[in-house]
């Protein structure tokens, strides 16, 4: 079997691809100067931080704008558009292996690369204080896309697979005199103050824009999995959205818990609803965003961030650490009239303790929804879940166009957020069981969440069939012939590890073959009580090996020579087989 091509390993990881995401790739200068022009370089990536050449190359374009917000007096948000300045932005030269390009790029943002620039200057809109400095935040966002993605379907909604991006702070100075040209990229000016540099970066999420509501989501990119906001989390934004137009009984005046939130995205989403003038219908709720113990000082300094929502009576917003099975830290949070949860099946050895915490976590009356998007669970592991869910739960599939209740939430527009993962994906409500599910029902429902083509949501997804699956087998099914070959082709020569022997020291076996054997250690005599540590092991113990080289061969060999020559009572240790012990699973 020929080893897999850098063009196979780069099309496997291509099917994880969905949303983009603009990212800093390099930090920004925090003081600005009106007037003056500033770089700004940016990358484009995927949830895993990976981008898909395929999408941009050679002639695409991502035509970047970027606009001014101002922060709220008492906390960061909402933010609101800038009344004071003016910002305008043009394309810039590329910069690589610390050499700019000679020419600019065509259009501020990104043309064939995931790396894109531009530049911008700040213009005063009417008379200013000179002696003031001024907070603004940057909102860098896709204005116009040109063939991209290339492996997707261009049309009216694909801004919404690319994710803004929000940096800041930064502070105007109007009496600044910067002594570096502000267009080059930081690294070649000549003074560089690092204390002065912008690395944050945020995600806003509206819902009302007159008064203006917002949310701002700090990520920690470094930090591994709760650090960031995945794809998941995002379709189930778009779930939310219609949650709350259609059902909002389902929050008004209810506790909703969002299960281990990660950045805490959709409590924090939720509770924004709440206070939101286009929600007249919510008028208050009670919310509870869970993580680690680890974890959940991100989705603290969110809630700092956002620390509006705290401020109201309208909602009741609160973290806890909750792990998974803890029935004491699921009775600190309360039960919950509805649990949101976005990749949380990710590790099958924890779904037990998922699904109890669930129980833990419910009523009756309780519903659950649960945002998944497949990336390396088996189906197997995956129908064992379900299972689990089953034993507890009425477990209902929903789906675009379909005829349950719930599946009015399910909006054509996450199928083309979703396209570009070349993927399907679905729903499944949790609620308290009133009746078994028939079985034909249930694997009707299953049939459908593995291969219907056109139906769409977030939960059940399948990125392709069988493929994997086959190729795991083989690979496995050849690495067993190696180890096969190296031990009966290169190994077995060992074997004379453990009977090479002085000729004065022979035992004649009942075949009347003679076998030499070194009598250097006791007579081993029939164990009455099991070993009690590895220390205690014999050549008679031996009866799994696991290991390549010299000493796990020794042991095959002690074990083979035992059952082939001799009786227990005759049987002599060796030390090579005695080293071999070390060898021994």
């Amino acid at each position: 079997m020929d080893s897999i091509t850098d063009q196979e390993f780069c099309a496997k990881l291509e099917k994880h691809f969905s949303l983009y995401r603009i990212n800093l790739r390099s930090p920004l200068a925090s003081k600005i100067a009106p007037h003056h022009w500033y770089r700004i370089d940016l990358l484009l990536v995927n949830e895993l931080g990976l981008f898909r050449r395929a999408d941009i190359e050679p002639d695409g374009q991502v035509e970047i704008a970027c606009d001014l917000y101002t922060p709220s007096s008492e906390s960061i948000t909402p933010f609101k558009d800038d009344a004071d300045w003016q910002l305008i932005i043009r394309p810039a030269c590329v910069f690589s292996e610390g050499q700019l390009s000679t020419h600019p790029l065509p259009v501020p943002g990104f043309v064939g690369s995931g790396k894109g620039t531009f530049e911008f200057c700040i213009q005063p809109k009417h008379d200013i204080n000179q002696d003031q400095t001024y907070s603004r935040f940057l909102h860098i966002r896709p204005k116009h896309l040109v063939e991209f993605p290339k492996l997707g379907r261009v049309d009216n909604k694909s801004l919404e697979s690319i994710l803004p991006l929000v940096v800041g702070p930064i502070q105007i100075m109007p009496q600044l005199k910067p002594e570096n040209k502000t267009s080059l990229p930081l690294e070649l000016w000549q003074h560089q103050d690092q204390s002065s540099m912008v690395y944050e970066g945020y995600r806003v999420f509206p819902t009302s824009v007159d008064p203006p509501v917002n949310i701002a989501i700090h990520e920690m990119w470094d930090t591994g999995i709760p650090g960031k906001i995945w794809d998941s989390a995002l379709v189930m934004l778009d779930f939310i959205k219609k949650m709350l137009d259609l059902h909002p009984q389902y929050i008004h005046q209810k506790h909703t818990l969002d299960l281990s939130a990660g950045t805490g995205l959709l409590g924090l989403y939720v509770a924004s609803m709440i206070l939101s003038p286009t929600k007249s219908t919510l008028q208050q709720g009670s919310i509870t965003i869970t993580e680690l113990d680890e974890a959940v000082d991100l989705i603290d300094k969110n809630v700092v961030i956002n620390q509006f929502l705290d401020n109201h009576k309208q909602v009741k917003l609160q973290t806890r650490n909750l792990l998974w099975g803890n029935q004491e830290q699921a009775k600190e949070c309360g039960k919950a009239d509805l649990i949101i949860a976005s990749d949380v099946l990710y590790e099958a050895q924890f779904f037990h303790d998922l699904v109890k915490t669930f129980v833990d976590l419910s009523t009756q009356n309780t519903r659950i929804y649960i945002g998944y998007k497949r990336r390396g669970l088996t189906e197997q592991e995956e129908d064992y879940f379900w299972s689990l869910c089953q034993e507890h739960f009425d477990i209902t599939l929903l789906k675009y166009e379909g005829n349950d209740t719930d599946d009015a939430l399910i909006d054509s527009i996450i199928y083309i957020k979703m396209f570009y993962a070349k993927g399907h994906s679905f729903v499944l409500s949790f609620s308290k069981p009133s009746n078994s599910i028939p079985k034909e029902e249930e694997q009707e429902e299953k049939n459908i969440g593995i291969k219907e083509h056109t139906t769409s949501s977030f939960v059940y997804h399948h990125f392709e069939g069988n493929t994997d699956t086959l190729v795991a087998f083989i690979l496995f099914a050849f690495s067993i012939a190696i180890m096969v070959y190296l031990y009966t082709i290169l190994l077995i020569p060992t074997v004379m590890t453990a009977t090479i022997a002085h000729w004065e020291n022979r035992t004649i076996p009942s075949t009347g073959i003679q076998v030499p054997v070194d009598i250097g250690c006791p007579l081993l005599k029939p164990r009455t009580t099991p070993p009690q540590s590895v220390h205690d092991l014999r050549p008679d113990d031996i009866r799994i090996v696991a290991g390549l080289g010299d000493s796990v061969m020794a042991a095959f060999a002690a074990k083979g020579v035992q059952q082939t020559f001799f009786n227990i009572e005759n049987l002599y240790e060796n030390r090579g087989i005695s080293f071999a012990m070390g060898g021994v699973c």
